[in-house]
C-alpha cells in the first residue's frame, strides 16, 4: 500500500475511495479488484483510525493534494440533491 500522500497527489479520476471498518478492514475480492491501495500512516501508539475520521483524512488529501485543475474536484454552492431517499436520512 502506497501512503496517502503519495496517492493522492498521483489520483486518477474518477475515484472510489473505499473505506474499512477497524476490526475487519476491507475484503480480499475488493482489493483485489482495486487500482491502488492506499493507506493512512499512523504515528503513536493508536492500531487505527475510526473510519469517519479516515474518510475525513482521505477526503482533504484527495482535495489538497490532487494535481490542479481537475474538473471533477470542482465545488459549488449549488445545492445538491441526495442519492439516497429522505427516510435513510433520518428526515
Amino acid at each position: 500500500a502506497a501512503p496517502l500522500a503519495q496517492g493522492a497527489r498521483h489520483a486518477r479520476y474518477p475515484l472510489a475511495l473505499i473505506l474499512g471498518e477497524e476490526r475487519h478492514g476491507i475484503s480480499r475480492p475488493i482489493l483485489n479488484a482495486a487500482e491502488e491501495i492506499w493507506e493512512i500512516p499512523r504515528v503513536g501508539q493508536k492500531e487505527s483510525l475510526n473510519v469517519a475520521v479516515a474518510a475525513g483524512v482521505a477526503l482533504w488529501a484527495v482535495r489538497t493534494l490532487a494535481p490542479p485543475g481537475n474538473a471533477n474536484l470542482q465545488t459549488s454552492s449549488e445545492p445538491k440533491q441526495s442519492p439516497f431517499p429522505p427516510h435513510r436520512l433520518g428526515q
